[in-house]
């Protein structure tokens, strides 16, 4: 994980294990190189969960699992055996969107991408 990658709410482990939510102050001594961050969380179901998303019958039954979960109807992720996968497929105009999530913080920042809101657990 590299440190562009992180976002002022993002939530990583600590150097300890411990879950921790970005702040300000966080974010610049990681950029800065001044504190070891830790790595990335795993995303799981449960961290989907957390953040409110419901489980549904998969929409993409070509992807490992026969189950989706869903927020808003603004994502939609489709687990895999190595983390979820984010599906957009436009028929009109011949589009599609494939990324691969396996991390916490790519979620939140995907969202936030999309939505122009913080996605937070509940």
């Amino acid at each position: 994980m590299k440190a562009q990658e992180l976002r002022i709410g993002n939530f990583i482990q600590d150097s300890k294990g411990k879950v921790q939510k970005i702040y300000p102050s966080l974010l610049i001594s990681i950029i800065e190189g001044t504190i070891n961050f830790g790595k990335p969380i795993l995303l799981t179901c449960e961290w989907l969960e957390k953040f409110g998303f419901k489980k549904i019958h998969s929409m993409y039954p070509v992807f490992d699992g026969s189950y989706s979960f869903e927020i808003e109807d603004v994502i939609n992720l489709s687990q895999r055996k190595d983390g979820f996968q984010f599906f957009i497929e436009d028929e009109i105009y011949g589009c599609s969107v494939n990324v691969k999530l396996q991390h916490v913080h790519q979620l939140q920042n995907l969202y936030f991408a999309l939505t122009g809101e913080e996605l937070d657990s509940k």
